[in-house]
């Protein structure tokens, strides 16, 4: 992932000249993009250490494949064996490993802690296997544009009603003395939301026209499991099933465009799929597959409580 942005970074490619949307995804066997436009929007990208396999095909399709002009990224999870074999790992960044970005005064926080597990090994003995796997991230990044936040806000005096141009006074029908708005004629209401959510001036930038900086961390989480089961029924038949979630949250801490007023995203994953193998001789096999996919994204803002006067 990008260290500079926040989240898993990107997952959309285009291959043949087409558009993201023309790939198709797929995870043994199964379709797992986005129903309405088939563009790759929370897929719930498995973990590396969930997979076998990973193959991409650009042309010639066989038979077996169809649906997008694009390509096929095919994806084959991990399964079990006679054996018990299982893993831990983590994968740390940590501020103090990184330079500072070039336009930023200062090295802001860049923390990621990328942890998990997995075993597989025997249910019944050269016939039926298990893998089960669980991969978290905790990332917090202050790097990313997201991070930061410029803009002009009213100065002391204009906060006071103090202005430097002239201004009209719609009651009086003419210009406000000394180009000043009388103290009694600013609404309590308004100036008590402006006092709590709008900030001091805190920068001097002409170039850029703006006077208030803020930095503030992007923070995802991103928690995941997978548990799949192969079964031997015979030596002509195999019986495969597997099951998938991811859950991830993510926060534009200026998402609104203000200070205090974030955006937090949630996406959630839940696939399963189950997979029947039929050898009827070596040149002749028979696959059949039935899977369900469901895809929850959704997005809200921070929640802020107005005083009033």
């Amino acid at each position: 992932m990008n260290a500079d942005q926040r989240g898993t970074g990107s997952d959309s490619v285009a291959v043949n000249r087409a558009r993201r949307g023309s790939n198709n995804l797929l995870v043994d066997g199964v379709p797992t993009t986005n129903q309405l436009n088939n563009a790759p929007d929370g897929d719930g990208t498995p973990s590396i250490e969930f997979l076998s396999e990973f193959k991409v095909l650009t042309s010639l399709y066989s038979a077996e494949f169809g649906r997008n002009s694009g390509s096929v990224i095919n994806v084959t999870t991990r399964g079990g064996a006679n054996e018990f074999h299982g893993s831990a790992y983590e994968f740390v960044r940590n501020t103090k490993f990184n330079a500072r970005p070039y336009f930023f005064p200062e090295r802001r926080p860049n923390n990621q802690h990328q942890f998990g597990a997995n075993i597989g090994g025997p249910i019944i003995r050269d016939r039926t296997f298990f893998f089960g796997g669980w991969e978290s991230s905790r990332q917090r990044n202050g790097n990313g544009s997201g991070a930061r936040f410029r803009a002009r806000v009213p100065t002391a005096d204009q906060r006071a009603g103090v202005f430097s141009v002239p201004l009209w006074d719609p009651l009086a029908g003419a210009l406000f003395p000394n180009n000043s708005i009388p103290a009694s004629r600013i609404n309590a209401v308004s100036r008590s939301i402006q006092d709590q959510f709008i900030p001091m001036p805190n920068l001097v930038d002409p170039g850029s026209g703006s006077n208030f900086e803020a930095f503030r961390s992007e923070p995802t989480n991103l928690d995941q499991y997978t548990i799949p089961i192969d079964h031997r029924i015979n030596d002509r038949q195999m019986l495969n099933g597997r099951w998938f979630e991811s859950f991830q949250k993510d926060l534009a801490p200026f998402g609104k465009g203000l200070v205090g007023f974030g955006n937090f995203a949630n996406r959630e994953k839940h696939t399963w799929g189950v997979t029947y193998t039929h050898m009827f001789t070596p040149a002749f096999v028979m696959e059949m597959r039935t899977s369900g996919d469901y895809t929850d994204q959704f997005t809200f803002g921070e929640t802020a409580r107005i005083r009033l006067p």
